[in-house]
């Protein structure tokens, strides 16, 4: 279970997989912010005899050629699955593979206050913002920050921190 994380420009064998999952391996992710290289995928699961499964949700997934990638093979399959989720194209599936956009998933890409930094918080204003799961009881986000500011949660590591208005003093 990996939960508020932060993944950014993994180059697993060299492929540019962010995450890669092999067979036999599970994974829930809550809150990811998934950054890749440009290259290669968000998530990939493999299975080879053995079901593999990734399911993620209330998180966004950016830069990557591909969403993610699925395959089986021996009776097995590789299973991946978006929830209230934000990726730059629909996942696929392969060779016996299960790929699913589910409820609250739409294909569409982030906008981050400053990517080339390293900044991956969400700047607004964006459908990330106020989209996540309504049944999210997350309190705290990775920076430590109140999870849900305006009734719903943010997709990602961090929720967007809406500032009060300042009155001018005359």
């Amino acid at each position: 279970i990996a939960q508020q994380v932060l993944l950014r420009s993994n180059d697993l064998g060299n492929t540019g997989d962010v995450v890669s999952l092999l067979s036999g391996t599970q994974l829930e992710a809550t809150h990811a912010t998934i950054i890749g290289n440009g290259e290669g995928r968000g998530v990939t699961v493999g299975a080879s005899g053995t079901t593999s499964m990734a399911q993620v949700t209330n998180s966004v997934v950016a830069n990557v050629a591909d969403s993610g990638v699925t395959s089986g093979s021996g009776g097995a399959a590789g299973v991946l699955i978006y929830t209230h989720s934000i990726v730059p194209i629909a996942p696929l599936a392969y060779l016996g593979g299960s790929a699913n956009m589910g409820v609250g998933a739409v294909v569409g890409v982030p906008i981050f206050v400053d990517s080339a930094a390293g900044d991956y918080r969400l700047k607004a204003p964006q459908p990330s913002i106020d989209s996540g799961d309504v049944a999210d009881t997350t309190t705290l986000d990775l920076a430590g920050k109140p999870r849900i500011v305006n009734g719903r949660s943010d997709l990602g590591a961090y929720e967007y921190q809406r500032l009060a208005p300042v009155a001018a003093v005359t």
